[in-house]
């Protein structure tokens, strides 16, 4: 991964972080949860 994708990635990720994690912590915990779940199924069933 090229610095300039690198920093895109970082920036992205850095405005969902800001826009979920400081005004909707509660969702973001609740979609990580979710999304490590369905990771966890589909690692289990395979």
């Amino acid at each position: 991964m090229s610095l300039c994708k690198k920093n895109e990635f970082f920036r992205r990720v850095g405005f969902f972080y800001d826009r979920h994690v400081r005004f909707h912590w509660l969702h973001f915990i609740l979609f990580f949860t979710i999304e490590i779940g369905i990771t966890c199924t589909l690692a289990t069933v395979n």
